[in-house]
């Protein structure tokens, strides 16, 4: 990870990883983004098993035909 970065970008992080190791990357990438006033921090992901709750911010969502849409 870069230590200084104003924005970071998961993409598919949490696939194939059990439920406790999930838990606890999200907790490390949670300290990190914390550490920078600022700091946006996207996730991008093919579903939602593992990722922080959707209500907590703006999550969106791929429709079939390619725009963007807010999680429901």
């Amino acid at each position: 990870m870069l230590p200084d970065a104003e924005a970071m970008i998961y993409a598919e992080l949490f696939d194939g990883l059990d439920a406790p190791t999930r838990a606890r990357l999200l907790e490390e990438t949670g300290r990190h983004h914390d550490r920078r006033a600022g700091r946006a921090t996207l996730f991008v992901a093919s579903g939602t098993e593992g990722l922080p709750d959707p209500f907590a911010g703006t999550s969106l969502r791929q429709m079939p035909d390619g725009r963007f849409a807010p999680w429901d």
